[in-house]
């Protein structure tokens, strides 16, 4: 299973698998390259995970180790020149 989501004025990114065990891919499409900085929030509003990525215009896939964070549901923020992406994804464990 994966998850969409679409916001006014924003493109569409994909986080799979959804629930994530581990490791989650988010996958999106970017106008022009450069960093981006993908943060994990929980439902605290708490930003548990920070990292920086190079991206490529056009598509680009970011694999996440969410192993390390509690269980639980997240926010999922991508901030680069576009802008801010949002989608959700819950963390679980075996």
């Amino acid at each position: 299973r994966s998850a969409k989501l679409e916001g006014a004025g924003q493109q569409e990114i994909l986080i799979s698998p959804n629930p994530a065990m581990g490791y989650f891919t988010v996958k999106f499409e970017t106008e022009q390259p450069g960093t981006t900085t993908l943060e994990l929030v929980n439902e605290q509003g708490q930003v548990v995970l920070q990292q920086r990525y190079e991206l490529s215009d056009g598509p680009n896939a970011l694999m996440v180790n969410g192993g390390h964070v509690p269980a639980g549901n997240y926010l999922v923020k991508i901030k680069n020149m576009d802008g801010v992406q949002t989608g959700k994804v819950v963390v679980g464990r075996i």
